[in-house]
């Protein structure tokens, strides 16, 4: 954590949702988000990213796919994704997301705030995916 470090028992499963609020440098405010999920036995990458996208897709307004690609993140696979959706008042929002399996944890390092500010949005996940360094442990 920021504030400690502590020790918990043999057999932890970190699923830890970090969401940090901040801002672009033009101000618009965003959210970056990184969720540790379960993987299904004999899923790929790619059928998990699919699946969480077609599952956004039935739960939020508008969710609608700009992108999508793989590549990869300190040398392991990744596959991103860019969408736009609308949140509850009606404006459109996008999110920049990158899926990765993480040791035994499936893990999406994302980034959000108002589509005007897409450029932005990108560049600031790009930039945190690339000074990522994956742990060995």
């Amino acid at each position: 954590m920021n504030e400690a470090a502590i020790e918990l028992p043999d057999g932890i499963v970190d699923r830890t949702t970090t969401h940090v609020q901040m801002s672009t440098p033009s101000g618009a405010r965003s959210i970056f988000l990184v969720q540790r999920l379960d993987i299904a036995p004999g899923l790929t990458l790619r059928a998990a990213c699919l699946s969480h996208v077609r599952d956004a897709q039935t739960r939020v307004s508008g969710y609608t796919v700009l992108f999508e690609r793989e590549g990869a993140v300190d040398g392991a696979p990744a596959m991103e994704v860019g969408v736009r959706w609308r949140d509850d008042t009606g404006e459109p929002v996008y999110t920049r997301q990158a899926h990765l399996f993480l040791g035994r944890r499936w893990t999406i390092i994302a980034i959000e705030g108002p589509i005007a500010a897409r450029e932005e949005l990108d560049a600031i996940l790009e930039n945190s995916l690339g000074s990522m360094r994956i742990r060995g442990d």
